[in-house]
């Protein structure tokens, strides 16, 4: 199960995160629904890239996921299946002082601008119980409009708050 809030930041706090560990994401669609997204994750550190599918059920803030490793071949041939945009971004692995930790996306290319934050919890008294730091703004768990299926078939709204 994923089991997660998502909060827009404003452009301006992306400088912040250059500090913390990153990694470079690719992802498209094979299908939006239901969702079927490939993804080429690039550790910088590491100059090493893992491929992942991953199969996502319906919901907004917890839903069922299903991911298997693919390797760089099948991404490739999965590619030119896909529909919709390709979505890069960068994203910046944050420890909370709460202990949840919180990954930070800064869109890259059509979706430049657009700068999110997600934190992944274990159960649902986790999340319920979750306070946000000052710095993380709306949330927009609720908000189809900003799930990366949707950026990728129709782009996004600039940052409001």
């Amino acid at each position: 199960m994923e089991i997660e809030y998502k909060y827009l930041l404003s452009p301006e706090q992306a400088h912040l995160f250059d500090k913390y560990p990153s990694q470079e994401i690719e992802q498209c669609y094979i299908c939006a629904d239901p969702v079927i997204r490939i993804r080429k994750i690039t550790n910088v550190a590491r100059k090493s890239a893992e491929y992942v599918l991953t199969v996502k059920g319906t919901g907004l803030k917890i839903r069922e996921e299903f991911e298997i490793m693919i390797d760089d071949k099948q991404y490739n041939r999965l590619s030119l299946k896909t529909e919709g945009n390709v979505i890069t971004k960068t994203r910046y692995t944050i420890p909370l002082s709460d202990g949840h930790t919180a990954e930070a996306d800064v869109y890259h290319g059509y979706l430049s601008g657009l700068v999110t934050v997600e934190v992944e919890f274990a159960d649902e008294n986790d999340m319920n119980s979750f306070i946000p730091p000052e710095w993380f703004g709306r949330n927009v768990s609720l908000e189809n409009d900003y799930k990366n299926v949707a950026l990728a078939m129709r782009g996004y709204l600039p940052y409001r708050t």
